[in-house]
């Protein structure tokens, strides 16, 4: 994408780059990174493995206790035939088809009894 002269002298002298200059004078951003950005980092000796192993074991024994992907998946697909139905019942409604909507509305309620 290419400007016009005009276009690229009337950004410069806008009042957003005079904004924009002002923010780098006083952050010193022109002058780039402070010189401590090259200096080498210092690496401290600290023992995490057993303190690192203690927490994967207690992740490992809080994943063990939840539900199986199985049992997950089992729980979205009732979750989303529920409300498919709710919806079903619900259009058969407004196109005045009340007794349609009443009988998927009680087969609805059944099902969510023999589930639980």
């Amino acid at each position: 994408m290419t400007f016009s002269k005009e276009d690229k002298a009337a950004w410069a002298d806008s009042e957003i780059m005079k904004e924009f200059e002002k923010i780098a004078k006083d952050n010193d951003i022109l002058n780039g990174p402070p010189s401590e950005a090259y200096e080498p980092i210092e690496k401290e000796e600290v023992d995490w493995e057993d303190e690192d192993m203690g927490n994967f074991e207690e992740a490992l024994e809080n994943f063990e206790e939840g539900p199986s992907f199985e049992e997950e998946m089992h729980v979205a697909y009732n979750k989303n035939l529920f409300s498919n139905l709710t919806k079903i019942a619900g259009d058969f409604a407004n196109k005045s088809n009340i007794k349609v909507a009443y009988k998927i509305e009680l087969a609805l309620h059944k099902l969510k009894n023999i589930l639980r």
